[in-house]
């Protein structure tokens, strides 16, 4: 999303402002770009997910800094708040957050006992909107829910009316026929959780299939 509408929410709902030690994402991708291989930095920069993170790697690869973390070199410095990343989504999406952020902001207002809600991150996954948070209540959930689910109707890159799309590399967005066609993605039915864990699924029965037959054979 472009930044000046990330700021524009930051502005008006401030749970949404990264509270982590800028000195840590510095130190992260110092790192990094000392570690990386040039395959998997790639891989990095061609997901729409990952592209924010790849760009600042990328940057302090092709000019490396002095700096010398010896055995922590190993261990990368954790970042638990994933805001500092911004919103790892398209800017079709900003009035679907505007509203969702405006429903929050206002139930933590009227409710000083949930002091202790979180943003953690905010991306476009498996094609629809990724709310993650610590703390809340039942309607926070709900209006997560809600917005969450309509993300599958609505172009991440304009807003208009959307489905989901599937790219010929099998990556996966929500988006309107122009912008379908445009970006050279096919519509596919709804993504359901069944089909995201399939994989996993099949790696499953395979397993309990050899369980039976080593069963049997005893």
């Amino acid at each position: 999303m472009k930044k000046e509408l990330e700021q524009k929410l930051a502005i008006k709902y401030p749970f949404l402002r990264p509270k982590q030690d800028p000195k840590i994402i510095e130190d992260f991708f110092d790192i990094e770009s000392k570690f990386i291989s040039e395959d998997e930095l790639r891989k990095l920069e061609e997901s729409s997910l990952t592209k924010g993170i790849s760009k600042e790697i990328r940057k302090r690869k092709e000019k490396p800094t002095t700096k010398i973390y010896g055995k922590d070199a190993c261990n990368p410095p954790f970042i638990s708040d994933l805001m500092v990343f911004g919103l790892e989504c398209g800017d079709g999406w900003y009035n679907l957050l505007d509203d969702l952020c405006c429903k929050i902001q206002k139930h933590l207002d009227e409710n000083p006992q949930l002091e202790s809600f979180k943003m953690r991150q905010i991306k476009e996954k498996f094609g629809g909107l990724s709310f993650y948070y610590q703390g809340g209540d039942d309607y926070i959930s709900k209006g997560v829910r809600e917005a969450e689910q309509q993300s599958y109707k609505t172009c991440e890159l304009c807003g208009n009316d959307g489905n989901p799309c599937r790219s010929e590399t099998g990556w996966l967005k929500t988006l309107c026929k122009k912008h379908s066609v445009e970006h050279n993605y096919k519509e596919v039915q709804k993504i359901s959780t069944a089909q995201k864990l399939k994989p996993l699924a099949r790696a499953e029965n395979i397993k309990d299939a050899n369980c039976k037959k080593s069963k049997n054979k005893g």
